[in-house]
């Protein structure tokens, strides 16, 4: 029963968030050009990392602060963008 639940509550999920409700994040445990940089990025900071509805990584930072201490420490190679905006149209 708990997974039958657990199927329809992502469903509902992914379907909030293509209409630009919520937004989804898949946790990270343990394209073209060079991925090097965003991996070594990605692997220093794994547990604040997740993917969101487009499998795309997203750091979660605990601060605006923190936020843009790590984007400036991250240099060349690594680029923060503001919220995805999934509504299309």
């Amino acid at each position: 029963m708990k997974a039958k639940k657990m199927k329809k509550m992502k469903e509902a999920l992914q379907q909030m968030a293509e209409e630009g409700v919520v937004q989804v994040f898949s946790p990270h445990d343990g394209a073209p050009g060079d991925r090097a940089p965003v991996e070594k990025f990605m692997a220093s900071h794994r547990f604040s990392m997740a993917d969101d509805l487009d499998g795309d990584p997203v750091f979660l930072a605990s601060s605006a602060f923190n936020l843009r201490y790590e984007a400036e420490r991250a240099g060349e190679g690594v680029r923060f963008t503001d919220v995805k905006d999934y509504q299309r149209g």
